[in-house]
């Protein structure tokens, strides 16, 4: 807040009656001070001048920030979402605090991921290590593969895997979890093998791949015929018969 002190003064107030409240602090004490003020709802609370010109509210009840308020406001949603709350007091809206879901897990959900509308329970939303890991192997067990890794990496990383026809693939939790995570052999996009079978063929036929690496199924590569020519081919084609 620029200029005299009485000019910010007047704007502060101005500006806390603009939001329906009311400075009760009977003089300025500073941009950065707090001022005590009325918001709407009747709350008696304390409003910095510079965050209110900021547009960053002035009653921290309202806003949820007050530590009182908060901890009532993330009791009440734990209750609503079915758990109970067994940490015995407030300890910030970003820290972790002891509940029981509904299931009878005991969980630490963070307040603030509560009112972002998150769950309470990393083991009844999969999220839990233990829960997620005991998930994987047994939907690659489902599918016919078996789990190689020896250890949960992350839902999101990478794990060592033998499908149903004995071949290797790294797939992650996700990629099995939505079905996306086949085997790149066992539907013939697997870039090894597809150049091994693109060049066994042509060289069936009586020609010979030139192209020195894998370019992609729909890609042209360079070889010779059988006749001697030099020419390029789209390994799609060939096994199509083309």
């Amino acid at each position: 807040m620029g200029g005299s002190p009485t000019r910010a003064w007047a704007q502060f107030k101005a500006r806390v009656e603009e939001l329906g409240g009311e400075v009760l602090e009977p003089k300025w004490l500073g941009s950065a001070a707090k001022h005590r003020v009325r918001c709407p709802k009747g709350h008696e609370t304390e409003a910095i001048p510079n965050r209110v010109q900021q547009s960053q509210g002035m009653c921290r009840p309202c806003s949820g920030s007050d530590p009182a308020t908060a901890w009532a406001a993330f009791r009440t949603r734990v209750k609503e979402l079915g758990g109970t709350v067994v940490e015995l007091k407030w300890l910030g809206k970003d820290e972790r605090h002891r509940v029981i879901c509904p299931e009878g897990h005991p969980c630490n959900p963070r307040p603030g991921y509560l009112r972002g509308g998150g769950g309470i329970c990393s083991v009844c939303s999969g999220n839990d290590p233990a829960t997620a890991w005991a998930a994987f192997k047994t939907r690659v067990k489902e599918v016919g593969g078996t789990v190689v890794e020896p250890e949960w990496l992350g839902k999101a990383k990478p794990h060592r895997i033998i499908c149903r026809s004995g071949h290797p693939f790294s797939p992650t939790p996700n990629n099995i979890r939505t079905s996306s995570g086949r085997c790149l052999r066992c539907v013939g996009i697997d870039p090894v093998a597809c150049w091994e079978w693109f060049k066994a063929r042509v060289e069936e036929l009586g020609g010979l791949v030139v192209e020195p690496a894998w370019l992609g199924d729909g890609t042209a590569h360079q070889l010779i015929c059988r006749e001697g020519h030099r020419t390029k081919t789209i390994p799609s084609g060939v096994k199509q018969g083309q």
